[in-house]
């Protein structure tokens, strides 16, 4: 894709590392990577929106993809972090963490 061509469909450029983030997220669905992905998200937007307040000050103007950079990775985290929490399997109250007797079940006539 050409750089003049980057701000016409925005969606789209955003939507491609969403829909890698949630690729990813389905072959990495495990809840232990949970508690590093949040912090990873919180840390990145942060400092995205710190770089953003302080955008003159800093001279961002001269590394202009630093922000396209960080919100690949935001948006990227997001994308991984929706599929995890939604997974049910992840949910304390799943029937597979509960015991067997509770769906064994005797029928008497």
């Amino acid at each position: 894709m050409l750089a003049n061509h980057k701000g016409e469909i925005p969606v789209v450029v955003l939507l491609m590392p969403y829909l890698l983030g949630i690729a990813v997220g389905i072959s990495f669905i495990s809840a232990v990577y949970l508690p590093v992905l949040s912090g990873l998200f919180i840390g990145l937007s942060f400092v995205f929106i710190t770089l953003n307040l302080n955008y003159r000050r800093l001279g961002l103007y001269k590394r202009r993809w630093l922000g396209g950079l960080l919100i690949g990775i935001i948006v990227f985290t997001a994308g991984w972090l929706s599929v995890i929490s939604y997974n049910e399997i992840n949910h304390r109250d799943h029937f597979s963490r509960l015991p067997c007797a509770v769906y064994f079940c005797t029928h008497q006539q």
